[in-house]
């Protein structure tokens, strides 16, 4: 099979003709496009075209689900890098959203059935969206989902209409999500990561807003994945309770674990009552239960085996840091910040009851990166969850700045762990094995 001819410039920036390119032939075809005048902000438009709101809506894996948030990620982090690093960054990106899409479009093809019919933009709009999605979510109505989420997040026409404000809809959308633990519970972090475009990049940030929709369509998909508690909060906590980050620190792995999976770890926690020894420390710290959350979960980073670096501990950082960056929110109320503490502070503690291994100890960080050091590291190479952590470390820092030392710490062993797996050298080879 012949080679792909290389495109003219105009046909690169075509969402169509990257669909009909074999994988195997799209580092070429980057490297073409960026020495024939590509630029970043170019390559940003296609990914959001490739996954925008023309895309089939279909039950997604894991790196289908992924895919949005690892292409945030990645073009927060790009500005970190030396120029002489940004093609490979921009390769990482590109073959991300181009596998994305042909994979949903394969998908669809497979399965028509699953596929959801795309509404089109003048359908009938609703008063309260907003409201209308939290009913079509709980009644897993997937083709409802689909189309409250494409009247929302669909880049309007009129920049100062009704869904043109993108950090109010963040917060809306925060609402409507928190308690749902459907698409692996990573529909925060998407909502977090289009927010925080949003203060540095608007017009990016709109560009993305679609790429959110078949993330709210998936937790139609799993209705029944939702935690439940008190809507009051505890005002005291019982006699000779431990601080919070004091029980999160000494949390390691119950004797029957649940099966890894963010849902059946929270699901176990909240089903055994192990809540309820962390529950009303949460609330008595408040907001600062948000900060405690992602310490133990950065030095949880540190001293745990390696053996789940990857994809567990991470994600003990990345779904609390999310509901931290979240309640910061200026519009945010108190039943905001205290809902994202409990949600925040729930999901270290699950992680900490099933894959905690020793008890932590909290002493000075060892040396480290600079955070530009990292975001190079995560950025040449492929995987959605160095990115997302490289970044959520970075914002965690700047939240806390005493604890930065901590979070490049957290960062530096993730990525020095991948740079071991994964030298440059063979960075390009394992683009296949995604």
């Amino acid at each position: 099979m012949s080679p792909t001819p290389l495109l003219p410039l105009p046909d690169l920036l075509s969402p169509a003709r990257w669909l009909a390119t074999p994988l195997p032939e799209l580092p070429t075809q980057v490297h073409a496009a960026l020495a024939q005048g590509m630029t970043a902000p170019q390559a940003w438009a296609l990914c959001c075209a490739l996954l925008g709101p023309d895309t089939p809506i279909v039950p997604l894996d894991s790196f289908a689900l992924h895919a949005p948030l690892e292409l945030m990620a990645r073009w927060q982090l790009l500005p970190l890098l030396d120029r002489t690093d940004r093609p490979l960054a921009l390769l990482q990106m590109v073959y991300t959203a181009v596998q994305a899409a042909q994979a949903r479009q394969a998908e669809a093809l497979r399965q028509p059935e699953q596929a959801v019919p795309l509404p089109a933009a003048s359908t009938r709009a609703h008063a309260d969206p907003h409201a209308a999605l939290a009913a079509a979510l709980d009644a897993g109505d997937v083709a409802l989902a689909t189309q409250l989420a494409l009247q929302l997040l669909r880049p309007p026409a009129d920049a100062t209409g009704p869904t043109a404000d993108t950090a109010a809809l963040c917060l809306h959308l925060a609402r409507v999500v928190r308690n749902r633990m459907g698409a692996s519970a990573h529909v925060p972090i998407g909502v977090q990561l289009l927010a925080r475009l949003h203060t540095t990049a608007p017009a990016d940030a709109l560009l993305a807003r679609p790429m959110l929709v078949p993330l709210l369509a998936e937790l139609a998909r799993q209705p029944e994945r939702r935690v439940s508690w008190p809507d009051t909060f505890a005002t005291q906590t019982a006699p000779g309770t431990p601080p919070l980050l004091a029980l999160l620190a000494r949390q390691t792995r119950v004797p029957e674990p649940a099966h890894q999976g963010i849902w059946p770890m929270v699901n176990q926690t909240l089903a055994d009552g192990a809540h309820l020894a962390w529950l009303p420390g949460s609330d008595q710290a408040g907001a600062q239960a948000l900060p405690i959350a992602c310490r133990a979960a950065a030095w949880s980073m540190l001293q745990e085996p390696l053996d789940d670096a990857r994809y567990g501990w991470t994600h003990a950082l990345t779904l609390p840091q999310a509901w931290w960056a979240l309640a910061q929110v200026p519009e945010a109320t108190e039943l905001d910040v205290r809902t994202a503490a409990r949600l925040a502070t729930l999901h270290l503690a699950a992680m900490r009851r099933v894959i905690g291994q020793t008890p932590l100890s909290l002493q000075p960080p060892p040396p480290a990166q600079t955070f530009e050091a990292c975001a190079r590291q995560a950025s040449i190479r492929a995987d959605a969850h160095a990115v997302k952590y490289v970044l959520a470390c970075i914002d965690a820092a700047q939240a806390s700045p005493a604890d930065a030392p901590l979070y490049k710490a957290a960062a530096t062993r993730l990525c020095q762990h991948w740079a071991d797996s994964v030298p440059e050298a063979r960075i390009l080879d394992t683009l296949a094995e995604r």
